[in-house]
């Protein structure tokens, strides 16, 4: 082995149900519940979302694949609040979903995750950089949701 040459991880996990019972932490959303669509490559990612938009009252329906939510949201684009979608997944980055979904419904409030820079054209989607903690998804959730009612 090399020192300082290789791969590192960072694995960073939601504050338990149980810790919010007992009032370790007080996080409130900022608004009424929403609905939100989940979209990431990765679905232990897309499970640790969800978990924590669960916890913060919103409802989630969850993809690991952007085509299978692109389809499930033609289905009834108006049942959705927000959009929550990775950048960088095979199919399609995020902020063309997100375009696509927002042709069907232009006021979509959005967020945008990557490990990398903000992408171009991406100045009305609130923007989310891995790694992230908890109450950066929920700040991520209460911005977007200011910028919808804007």
């Amino acid at each position: 082995m090399v020192p300082n040459i290789g791969t590192s991880f960072t694995i960073m996990l939601p504050l338990c149900e149980e810790a919010l019972k007992r009032g370790e932490q007080s996080h409130v959303h900022d608004g009424e519940p929403l609905h939100v669509l989940l979209v990431d490559d990765e679905p232990w990612i897309v499970d640790i979302c969800a978990q924590v938009l669960k916890m913060l009252g919103h409802a989630v329906e969850s993809f690991d694949h952007p085509v299978d939510a692109l389809v499930a949201f033609r289905k009834d684009p108006m049942r959705f609040d927000l959009v929550i979608s990775d950048q960088n997944m095979p199919a399609m980055k995020g902020v063309k979903f997100i375009s696509q979904l927002r042709e069907l419904v232009p006021d979509l409030g959005a967020i945008l995750i990557s490990g990398n820079v903000r992408p171009e054209n991406a100045e009305d989607i609130v923007f989310l950089n891995k790694p992230f903690v908890f109450e950066d998804l929920e700040h991520a959730v209460n911005e977007a949701t200011r910028l919808m009612r804007a």
